[in-house]
C-alpha cells in the first residue's frame, strides 16, 4: 500500500488554498482512531496540525465520510463542545488518494494509549466521567437550526434502521452471524415514536476523545464525528451508556480507552445516566429498545470492520479481535430481548 498521505501533492494544494502559502510540510506520524479512519500529524510551516482521511480499499457507502465529519467540526467550533479547530477540507481525492480535512492539533491524551498516571486518583476518574456526560448533555443542547448540517429529515430511529440493516446486507461475512435477522426484526417492530431532535454523535465515548492530562481534568476535544447527524439524542445516550457499562463488565477489553471505566472513582452506567438526564433535562423512556438497538448497531459496525479485516483492507489489524467478539454480541442481544 502507498503512503496515506502524498506529502509534495499536499503541500501543493496547501500552498494554493491557505493566505500565505505553506513552503515547508512534513508527516511526522500516522495513528488510527475508531478502527478505521488514518490520522496523519503534519508540521507545517511552524504549524502543528492533523490530517484526517479514510483507509484505503472499497468502503461501504457512507462510511468514513470526512467531509462529513469537517462540517460537524467547522460547526461545533467555539461552542461548548470541544472539537479541534478546523482548518479546511478537500472533496478532491485526487489531491492524496481520498477527501480529506485538516484541523489544528489537539494537546492531551488519548485514552486507547497509555491512560495517564494521575488517573489513579479516583477523583480525577470520578470528575472525567461527570466531563463526558456533562458534554454530551451540552451537545444535545446545541441549537442545530440553521448551522447547515448534513441530515435527513423524518424520523431518525427509522432510518437508523434502514440505514444499519443496508450495510448488514452488504456486508460479506454477516451471514455466520446467525440469529442476527431475528434481532433485526425485533427492533424493525418497536421502533418508538419520534422524539426531540439534537446533534448526535453516533460513536460518542472515551475512545473518541482527546481528555486533559491530571491534575486538570475535563475534555479537549471531541473525534469522529463521521456519524453525526441530526437525530434522537436518547440513542445518542444509549450508546455511550452500553458502551459504559460493557466495558465495565469485561474489564476495557474491547477497547484499551475503557479500561478506565472499571478504575476506582469510575461511576456506574445508572448514576451517569442520571448525570445526563439531570444536565439535558431529559430523561430515557423504553430503555429496552434503546439498549437492544444500540447493541444491534455495534454489531452491524464491528462487523463491517472484520469484513475489512478478511479482504485486507483494515487500516488496523486489532480488528480481528472482531471475529469472536460479534458473534458474542448477538448472543447477548438475543438473551436480552428474549423476555420481552
Amino acid at each position: 500500500m502507498s503512503e496515506p498521505v502524498d506529502v509534495p501533492a499536499l503541500r501543493r494544494y496547501l500552498d494554493s488554498r491557505l493566505s500565505g502559502g505553506v513552503q515547508h510540510l512534513a508527516v511526522t506520524g500516522y495513528a488510527v482512531t475508531g478502527s478505521s479512519n488514518i490520522t496523519a500529524f503534519l508540521e507545517a510551516d511552524g504549524h502543528q496540525w492533523v490530517l484526517r482521511r479514510p483507509p484505503a480499499g472499497d468502503l461501504l457507502p457512507t462510511s468514513h465520510d470526512m467531509i462529513r465529519e469537517y462540517r460537524f467540526v467547522r460547526a461545533l467550533a467555539g461552542s461548548a463542545v470541544p472539537v479541534p479547530v478546523p482548518v479546511l477540507s478537500c472533496t478532491d481525492a485526487d489531491v492524496i488518494g481520498a477527501p480529506f480535512y485538516i484541523a489544528r492539533r489537539v494537546d492531551g491524551a488519548v485514552l486507547q494509549g497509555a491512560i495517564p498516571d494521575g488517573y489513579a486518583d479516583p477523583a480525577c476518574v470520578t470528575s472525567l466521567a461527570h466531563a463526558v456526560a456533562d458534554t454530551l448533555a451540552a451537545l444535545h443542547d446545541v441549537d442545530w437550526r440553521g448551522l447547515d448540517l448534513p441530515y435527513r429529515p423524518g424520523n431518525y430511529l427509522t432510518r437508523q434502521v434502514s440505514r444499519w440493516s443496508r450495510q448488514l446486507e452488504l456486508t460479506p461475512t454477516a451471514p455466520r452471524l446467525k440469529g442476527l435477522p431475528e434481532v433485526t426484526a425485533w427492533i424493525q417492530q418497536r421502533l418508538p415514536a419520534q422524539a426531540p431532535q439534537a446533534i448526535v454523535h453516533g460513536d460518542y465515548g472515551l475512545h473518541n476523545m482527546i481528555v486533559a492530562i491530571p491534575p486538570e481534568t475535563g475534555i479537549r476535544a471531541v473525534l469522529d464525528w463521521e456519524m453525526a447527524t441530526i437525530g434522537d439524542p436518547l440513542a445518542d445516550l444509549a450508546w455511550f451508556l452500553v458502551g459504559w457499562v460493557s466495558s465495565q463488565a469485561d474489564g476495557g477489553a474491547r477497547n484499551p480507552a475503557n479500561v478506565i471505566t472499571t478504575w476506582p472513582g469510575a461511576p456506574s452506567g445508572d448514576s451517569l445516566m442520571a448525570r445526563y438526564e439531570s444536565a439535558s433535562g431529559r430523561r430515557i423512556d423504553d430503555w429496552l429498545f434503546y439498549e437492544a438497538f444500540s447493541r444491534w448497531k455495534g454489531v452491524v459496525i464491528r462487523e463491517g470492520l472484520y469484513s475489512q479485516y478478511v479482504q485486507g483492507t483494515a487500516a488496523n489489524p486489532a480488528v480481528i479481535r472482531f471475529r469472536e467478539d460479534v458473534p458474542a454480541q448477538v448472543a447477548i442481544l438475543r438473551e436480552l430481548i428474549g423476555g420481552a
